[in-house]
């Protein structure tokens, strides 16, 4: 688990926000976002002041900072700066001074680093303060069971598995069970009712993860759209339905794939409607 604080930020620029990837180790042309901070605008010498937690489980060779200015179309890189994964592992060794019984020689040790660079080396490209800290997984509370997860197990789990968005009910019955093979009916799950129905019924919290979620998709077709709709309780389109239940104390999380072609002029080429849910849930608490 690594524990990052960015501190502050001072270049010759004006919306600055900057991005935290790790560098792959059999792939050190390519590197991988793990996480992102806010954007300041309009300030020459930003203070973040944001502490990230991050769960780490990949194989690299250490974690790259870059800075961006935000624009309207396109995001100006405007430096970066590499720390090697060697100043964050360390070991406990046999002249090391172990006042815990639990660490013995060859252990991780937990170990900060805090620093002031030059992005690129540079002085004219600005400065970045910040601080790292790792921390190995035997001095955290939480175990990870799996290998390469982040998450700890939990019990009681359900998944359910689709065929079809949805059924218009011209699918032909399905016997199956029994000495005849007919004993019981199957019929098809419905996608977007289920959906629907989960929201509407989520007491603590709604975390939805996907490529593409277009707030304007409907969630309820024919008579059961016009009968929500009239009802009036919960709103039958999707984006609607998640204020509503944010504004009931619900904690609603979604986490959709960042188009990097995207703008707020330009719907990018995947087709993700990335930039049309940040404007929609932008003031709201989803």
């Amino acid at each position: 688990e690594v524990f990052i604080a960015p501190i502050v930020l001072f270049f010759p620029s004006y919306c600055p926000f900057f991005m935290l990837c790790y560098c792959a180790k059999f792939r050190p042309q390519e590197d991988y976002r793990l996480l992102k901070t806010r954007t300041i605008s309009n300030d020459l010498d930003p203070v973040f002041d944001e502490d990230f937690y991050c769960p780490v489980s990949h194989v690299t060779n250490g974690i790259l900072f870059k800075v961006y200015d935000r624009d309207r179309f396109y995001d100006d890189k405007l430096g970066k700066c590499f720390l090697p994964v060697n100043e964050l592992i360390k070991t406990a060794g046999d002249s090391d001074e172990v006042t815990n019984g639990n660490i013995q020689s060859g252990d991780l040790l937990r170990v900060g680093v805090h620093k002031v660079v030059y992005l690129d080396g540079k002085k004219s490209h600005g400065s970045l303060e910040f601080f790292v800290e790792f921390i190995p997984v035997h001095l955290i509370e939480h175990t990870v069971e799996v290998p390469g997860l982040y998450f700890k197990k939990s019990e009681g789990n359900a998944v359910q598995f689709y065929m079809n968005a949805d059924d218009d009910g011209s699918s032909p019955d399905v016997r199956y069970g029994g000495p005849n093979d007919d004993e019981k009916l199957w019929k098809p799950p419905r996608l977007w009712r289920d959906i629907y129905d989960a929201i509407c019924n989520a007491r603590h919290l709604v975390y939805i993860v996907g490529w593409s979620v277009d707030v304007e998709q409907y969630l309820l077709r024919g008579a059961e759209l016009e009968e929500a709709k009239r009802a009036g309780k919960h709103s039958p389109r999707i984006g609607d339905l998640l204020i509503q239940k944010s504004e009931e104390g619900v904690v609603v999380n979604l986490m959709q794939w960042d188009d990097y072609t995207s703008n707020f002029v330009f719907p990018g080429m995947m087709g993700s409607h990335d930039e049309k849910s940040r404007a929609f849930f932008a003031s709201t608490k989803v």
